[in-house]
């Protein structure tokens, strides 16, 4: 399990995944049936969405390190944790945390407290999702629209489902290779909307690729 579009290595200078756990094993006091896999730390049950905090490097200084609150559509089938749906926390430095600050854990589960479990909360359905996601990001994302399109077929909402799945369609260029893995899903998940059980059925296996491919059962 790796994370879309991180740079973990830049001649060395990187915290390790061990120093990551590190700090978070002492976060856990203030996450409730939360787990550490890696550089992650995710809510339990996953409950078709995945949601959680990951630990960033940084390239440049081998103390700085990010924390990002994301969410992830399980249905959507992935082999990675990507953070287009997520925010870096604040702390009193801005977005970066330094491992030798003394007031490191204090402060990081201030953050997580006053921004990261709210966040998250908002989106603990596959509805709930649909409508962040269409409310906090640019409609002109694929991955926005995908997203979107599989949570309304996954709660029954399947007119509005098709919808996004024509505008989906519409915006995405099959020249492009991974445009067209997106367009050749949303065109099988657009066939089966005649028949609720078929798209539901797509959606579960979907999930259950992207469980595996995430190693989270």
């Amino acid at each position: 399990m790796w994370v879309q579009g991180l740079t973990l290595t830049h001649e060395g200078k990187i915290l390790k995944t061990k120093e990551f756990q590190k700090v978070a094993q002492q976060l856990l006091p203030c996450l409730p049936n939360w787990f550490i896999k890696g550089p992650f730390v995710y809510a339990s049950p996953t409950q078709h969405i995945l949601r959680g905090l990951c630990f960033e490097g940084s390239g440049f200084d081998s103390a700085t390190f990010y924390v990002t609150v994301f969410f992830l559509p399980l249905c959507v089938p992935t082999k990675i944790v990507g953070l287009t749906f997520g925010k870096r926390l604040r702390g009193e430095q801005g977005t970066a945390w330094n491992k030798h600050d003394p007031n490191l854990i204090p402060e990081l589960r201030m953050a997580i407290t006053r921004e990261a479990l709210p966040f998250l909360s908002e989106v603990e359905s596959l509805p709930d999702l649909a409508r962040i996601v269409a409310a906090m990001y640019s409609l002109k994302s694929p991955y926005a629209r995908q997203a979107i399109a599989y949570a309304l077929t996954s709660s029954g909402q399947l007119e509005a489902a098709n919808t996004q799945l024509e505008q989906l369609l519409e915006m995405l260029d099959n020249t492009v290779s991974w445009q067209r893995d997106m367009a050749e899903r949303a065109a099988v998940l657009k066939s089966q909307l005649t028949n609720p059980q078929a798209a539901q059925q797509q959606l579960r296996i979907w999930e259950m690729e992207s469980r595996r491919n995430l190693m989270l059962d």
